[in-house]
């Protein structure tokens, strides 16, 4: 697993809610929280960034928690 700052982790939440947001009910938080668990451990590392493959595109996530594709 590639060394995130928290901004970094911040973004990559974000990232990760567009397609799966969080449930309402706590039964299924657990299965969500792996899931996004899941997600963030395909981030590899960039020059200056951390790269996530997401919606069929790389998105480049910066030190401070800034998002581009």
């Amino acid at each position: 697993m590639v060394r995130t700052t928290r901004l970094q982790r911040e973004a990559l939440l974000r990232v990760f809610s567009r397609n799966d947001p969080k449930p309402e009910h706590p039964m299924n938080v657990k299965a969500w929280w792996r899931r996004y668990r899941a997600f963030r451990r395909t981030a590899l590392p960039g020059w200056e960034c951390i790269m996530i493959r997401w919606c069929g595109m790389w998105l480049g996530i910066e030190h401070d928690g800034y998002t581009h594709s």
